[in-house]
């Protein structure tokens, strides 16, 4: 099973300490909270160096409201 995380952090730092010690395989940047889609990008640099996957998220302010 695979660990992913990420939905929430807000700075990139966040990302590389988890992959770095092993605790997820998967990350899922949130552009809107990390400020911008050029830190999604280093986010996925960070995944990169780390052979880790990128997974897409739906930013929580335009995801669907629970019925």
């Amino acid at each position: 099973m695979q660990i992913v995380a990420g939905e929430r952090f807000t700075n990139l730092r966040a990302f590389a300490d988890l992959l770095a010690c092993g605790r997820i395989d998967v990350v899922q940047p949130e552009y809107i909270e990390l400020e911008g889609v050029g830190r999604l990008v280093q986010s996925a640099a960070i995944a990169e160096a780390y052979q880790a996957l990128i997974a897409r998220t739906t930013p929580a302010q335009s995801a669907p409201a629970p019925p």
